[in-house]
């Protein structure tokens, strides 16, 4: 019996705490780890089933590259992981050397360091919901070596991520460091501040579009970890595979929101779902859904080798579509 399974949440401003897979290394050295403080885990009130199928099954949400807390969602009973030690903001001392040129703001690293390189500095106007951003700043005249603590925060404040680095003594230094590895960052405004031995050296706001519906990161893959997201995500599966789970993420989705999804072997239909839940389901502006869908049973409870296509519409208009085969 085929078991589709569909997994949505969206990350509140309150609930940000669990965005993150942040990474952080220096240019052209090797990298270094952003560790995401979290503090206690919130947990999220009780949500009422999906109307139609496939069932929702709330799960806590996903945990970032590095270990971080999870909340407990009513109904996947999913207990709490533990927080790493939360970054305190500095507060006093003053950085022994270095000036901070700028921090440029961009979705991929190449172009991120591009513009930093030339100086141009700041966010690149306002960023797609569930890109990855990265962060380049450039540091001038290191009489000794430094420590740069990186802290990504809310606009209201909320630390949501952070790391460290060691910058060595010379005329110029520059880093590298990105947000959202595993899944988009959600729509808002966010800060990126760098301190040294408490000093506050600088910053940059970018805000990610809290508006625009986006479909994101589609993948497939055998299975899927305790969040629904991809392990080993691959285009093709070896014959004897019993099922693919399809996943993606959506963001800004509207309240009333419905979708369909068609799993399609060598152009032919397989098998149609409905997609749909409550309007009262968190979503709206700045919200984020991950969705896990498993494929239908194959012939003898294997996938039948060829080419199958997962394919998502909103009405009649197809919002994205992938492929994989099984071969």
């Amino acid at each position: 019996m085929t078991r589709t399974r569909l997994l949505i949440f969206s990350l509140l401003a309150a609930l940000l705490v669990a965005v993150g897979g942040l990474v952080g290394y220096a240019i052209g050295s090797r990298p270094v780890t952003d560790v995401r403080p979290t503090g206690q885990s919130p947990i999220l009130p009780p949500r009422p089933q999906p109307s139609a199928t496939p069932t929702a099954e709330p799960r806590s949400e996903p945990a970032g590259t590095e270990a971080t807390a999870t909340p407990t969602v009513t109904g996947s009973m999913v207990a709490a992981k533990p927080s790493p030690t939360p970054v305190q903001n500095p507060t006093s001392a003053a950085a022994e050397s270095g000036v901070l040129a700028g921090i440029s703001i961009d979705v991929t690293g190449d172009a991120v360091r591009e513009r930093a390189v030339r100086g141009d500095f700041g966010p690149p106007g306002e960023i797609t919901a569930g890109e990855r951003i990265y962060a380049a700043y450039i540091l001038h005249d290191l009489d000794s070596s430094m420590e740069i603590e990186r802290v990504w925060s809310r606009s209201n404040g909320l630390i949501v991520g952070g790391g460290a680095e060691t910058a060595a003594a010379g005329r110029e230094h520059a880093g590298l460091a990105n947000i959202g590895a595993r899944w988009g960052i959600p729509g808002g405004t966010y800060e990126l501040k760098l301190y040294s031995g408490g000093s506050d050296l600088g910053s940059v706001v970018f805000t990610v579009d809290s508006a625009r519906l986006v479909f994101a990161r589609m993948a497939f893959s055998i299975s899927v970890d305790e969040h629904d997201l991809p392990v080993a995500p691959a285009q093709e599966f070896p014959i004897g595979t019993e099922h693919v789970f399809g996943t993606f993420q959506v963001f800004n989705a509207p309240v009333d929101l419905v979708l369909t999804a068609r799993w399609l072997l060598d152009g032919a239909l397989l098998e149609e779902r409905r997609l749909t839940w409550e309007a009262d389901f968190d979503r709206g502006p700045g919200s984020f859904q991950l969705i896990s869908l498993r494929s239908p049973a194959g012939e003898g409870g294997e996938l039948v080798p060829g080419d199958y296509r997962l394919v998502i519409l909103r009405g009649e208009r197809e919002a994205m579509n992938n492929l994989f085969k099984v071969r």
